[in-house]
């Protein structure tokens, strides 16, 4: 007969047993070890971001959670023991689905995405856009075939939101209201100005209009490579449509700081909003625009999303925790 789980939320005191049980079963991941990141990620007052399932006083089972805003949220680490009955993952969404949250996923294991499957949610990829520079030699991205497409519509107006009290002053929550998983002043703050790493500086702008009306955000951060830089677009607030209306800022961004290019990992941009921009869409076959830069791994990734069938999901590269170091840095 199989004994019951206690499937519960995550005390701290669960800390230490949680990551040796991820070590122990996966692999030592870098957002359970790093104690800035897992108390980044996973500390919450009192309680963890974790939902774990416990069998005679031993966990069996995790699953770690990052906030997004209100009750969304992406799914960390889900880990069953080996022996354990992988319909314990399904106890596991029970529980989350009990408690009111909605659950999207990036990056599952190969089996965790079959569960996933089986549980009615849709499984995408991310588009993987980028827009080169001319430059003589490449030495972040493998170049076979240059093309260089240039775009200098400054209808709009690029501003730097530079501190969490001028994103207050100058946004409105309606920015936020088609955001899919949901998003908010408060993640933003969290997400982009207080992570706790500053070797990954992030730069907050806003478009406005010449009506001075803000429906637009979106997120940069520089990465230099083997002394070579690129910007990559981490996220986009709001509306589309007013991108297309500052290609001069992406130009000047590319000539000022000697860009090798400019990439953007997104799911729910129209592909002709970024084509417009001079991005070209990486399809795996000519040109290489490595994602992993820590160590440069050069070879095109795959970053899949997980979510239910909804209409306006979106999806981005600094959602849930996949914009972060990949080497430990000294404190």
């Amino acid at each position: 007969m199989e004994s019951n789980y206690q499937i519960r939320r995550a005390e701290l005191e669960d800390k230490d047993n949680i990551i040796r049980f991820v070590n122990l079963e996966w692999k030592k991941a870098q957002t359970l070890n790093d104690d800035k990141l897992f108390a980044y990620y996973f500390a919450d007052s009192d309680k963890l971001n974790f939902v774990i399932a416990v069998k005679n006083n031993e966990i069996v089972a995790t699953c770690g959670f990052i906030k997004a805003a209100g009750q969304d949220i992406w799914g960390s680490s889900w880990l069953i023991k080996k022996g354990e009955k992988p319909t314990l993952f399904f106890q596991l969404m029970k529980f989350f689905e009990e408690e009111g949250f909605t659950i999207w996923g990036l990056n599952p294991e190969p089996y965790t995405k079959e569960l996933y499957r089986i549980l009615g949610f849709e499984i995408s990829k991310l588009n993987h856009f980028y827009k080169l520079f001319d430059k003589e030699e490449y030495k972040i991205a493998t170049i076979r075939e240059k093309q260089i497409r240039s775009n200098w519509s400054d209808r709009y107006k690029v501003i730097e939101l530079h501190s969490e009290a001028i994103l207050k002053e100058k946004i409105n929550d309606a920015i936020f209201e088609k955001q899919k998983p949901k998003k908010s002043c408060d993640y933003m703050i969290k997400r982009y100005y207080r992570f706790p790493y500053p070797q990954y500086q992030y730069r907050v702008w806003a478009i406005e209009t010449s009506k001075g009306i803000i429906s637009t955000l979106f997120v940069t951060r520089e990465q230099t490579v083997e002394g070579e830089k690129i910007l990559r677009i981490v996220d986009i607030i709001g509306s589309e449509n007013e991108l297309t209306g500052i290609g001069k800022f992406f130009e000047e961004q590319g000539e000022m700081n000697d860009y090798e290019y400019i990439d953007c990992w997104c799911l729910g941009i129209s592909d002709e909003v970024l084509e417009s921009l001079g991005f070209v869409k990486c399809d795996n076959s000519v040109n290489i625009i490595p994602d992993r830069l820590e160590p440069l791994e050069k070879q095109n990734e795959e970053i899949c999303f997980v979510y239910k069938n909804m209409p306006g999901v979106r999806g981005f590269r600094a959602d849930g925790d996949m914009d972060r170091p990949n080497i430990w840095f000294k404190n």
